[in-house]
């Protein structure tokens, strides 16, 4: 149970960390594509964060954080069960 624990928090402070990256990203290639060619991944972010805030930033985490902690606690957990059978 642990592993599935520290597999699954420290896999998403991580997401949380890149988060902001991945709403730019998500804009860039999404409906608003348009409106944000040419523009760099900086400007976006601070557009955003100027226009939406903190929350703007984060918009859908909540989602990708329970999938992130749900996927790789599992990972983590499947990987130190398979690594009790290693005979060295």
């Amino acid at each position: 149970m642990g592993g599935f624990i520290k597999g699954g928090m420290c896999a998403t402070v991580a997401w949380g960390v890149a988060w902001p990256v991945e709403v730019v990203k998500s804009k860039k290639q999404g409906m608003e594509a348009a409106r944000y060619k040419g523009l760099s991944t900086w400007s976006i972010l601070q557009d955003t964060a100027k226009s939406e805030g903190i929350k703007g930033l984060y918009r859908g985490f909540l989602p990708g954080a329970i999938r992130s902690c749900l996927a790789n606690g599992v990972g983590m957990a499947v990987y130190q069960f398979t690594q009790s059978f290693r005979k060295d």
